[in-house]
């Protein structure tokens, strides 16, 4: 019997979910003008509406992205770019995506990258760096490699203090 642990990476849909999906799947297209454009774009921005209620936000804050790799760049790039600070933080054990933004941020856009260390079982305890203020600072909850959990209530508290936004 095999298991499939990778839920970070994809996950089976709910049934509720398919059934969402199924509904609106097919030959539309959101940003058509005709009857099935407009029926797709209500769909969508109904969901809009509803997961910024879940969420506590504006609907023009929930962003719809095609993977979670273009989520963290906008947020990784966006944070940085919107910001007058030159200074980007992020854990040693980032995924992939965040560590590769993080990086062309430090090569590419001249910001200066520090790494948060991590311990020999992968988890972040050394907080200093979070004391000055930077453009943005990146720790996932969990890996989704080795399931270590990160401090990520003690990260926003010490980012907070400094005026530092967190992905």
């Amino acid at each position: 019997m095999s298991h499939y642990f990778d839920h970070a990476a994809t996950s089976p849909m709910r049934e509720a979910a398919r059934e969402a999906w199924l509904r609106h799947a097919g030959h539309r297209n959101a940003g058509g003008q005709y009857a099935s454009g407009r029926a797709a774009r209500g769909a969508l921005e109904g969901a809009r509406e509803e997961i910024a209620e879940l969420l506590g936000a504006e609907p023009v804050e929930v962003v719809f992205t095609g993977s979670g790799t273009e989520a963290d760049n906008i947020a990784v790039l966006g944070l940085y770019r919107a910001s007058p600070l030159n200074r980007a933080v992020g854990s040693a054990v980032e995924h992939p995506a965040v560590r590769e933004a993080l990086a062309h941020l430090g090569s590419r856009e001249g910001a200066e990258v520090e790494w948060l260390p991590v311990d020999a079982g992968g988890h972040v305890r050394d907080l200093s760096a979070l004391g000055r203020p930077a453009a943005l600072v990146a720790c996932m909850y969990a890996n989704n490699e080795t399931g270590a959990l990160q401090p990520v209530e003690r990260v926003v508290a010490a980012a907070r203090a400094a005026g530092t936004p967190v992905h």
